[in-house]
């Protein structure tokens, strides 16, 4: 005899959008992954599995979501129209913080606004 279980289904989380949906019940835009399915239960194989899938999902989003803050060193470049030299000038003088991962350098976006806005001068 088979056990028919709810239709689950998943949409593709636009950007910021981590929300998940299972059966008629949606979370609120706060709530994690395992506050989303309070009937869940624990001896449940089917619900388990979508209770695993949801809290993947919900890490992934926001693993993706940091590291849209990242930018490497070409991306700098472009952005403030600088040559390589003077990114590297800029990290020797200690003005923009970095991180190097094999090699290769990011910079946050966060810090490279900091310092467009302590160096913003308002000439009128």
């Amino acid at each position: 005899m088979k056990t028919q279980h709810k239709k689950t289904t998943f949409h593709s989380p636009q950007r910021g959008d981590t929300s998940i949906t299972a059966g008629k019940a949606k979370p609120q835009p706060t709530d994690t992954p395992a506050q989303a399915h309070p009937r869940v239960r624990p001896d449940d194989p089917p619900a388990r599995a979508t209770l695993a899938v949801a809290r993947a999902l919900h890490c992934l989003a926001s693993s993706i979501t940091r590291l849209e803050d990242w930018l490497d060193a070409q991306d700098v470049m472009q952005a403030l129209h600088i040559s390589p030299r003077t990114l590297q000038t800029l990290r020797t003088k200690k003005i923009l913080p970095y991180a190097k991962l094999r090699g290769k350098i990011y910079y946050k976006k966060q810090d490279i606004e900091k310092i467009l806005n302590q160096n913003y001068s308002q000439n009128r």
